[in-house]
């Protein structure tokens, strides 16, 4: 009888993200004396996102798993806000993204992302 063969490979890994935007609409809607509160518009950002190493590889070995990573993204998006609720969409170029592997750093770029997100803005509104 032959052993079975489980090809699901799985690593867990902690993901951390930031990003600086820049909000096209606000200095125009600040010239006209209009309110600037929640943050809606068309917006300018840099990411910068960081992947560690796998703590809890499953089926197979942390040499196999996908390295830790951080990467820089220019993205373009919309941002609207509706009281204490968010709504985004956006899509970005990776500028530059280093492996941080254990035998050295590889250096690449050209990666694209996209993607939309709901939210709920914390703190008070003004």
């Amino acid at each position: 009888m032959e052993a079975s063969y489980n090809p699901i490979q799985t690593s867990i890994h902690l993901f951390a993200s930031g990003e600086l935007r820049y909000f096209f609409s606000l200095n125009h809607r600040n010239k006209k004396e209009r309110p600037i509160v929640n943050f809606s518009g068309t917006y300018l950002g840099l990411e910068q996102r960081f992947l560690s190493h796998p703590f809890l590889p499953y089926n197979q070995t942390i040499d196999k798993a996908i390295a830790g990573l951080r990467d820089v993204y220019l993205n373009i998006g919309y941002q609207r806000q509706y009281n204490y609720l968010l709504f985004l969409w956006y899509f970005g170029l990776q500028m530059a993204a280093w492996d941080d592997t254990i035998t050295g750093s590889t250096l690449s770029s050209g990666g694209l992302q996209a993607g939309i997100g709901l939210g709920y803005v914390l703190g008070r509104r003004r």
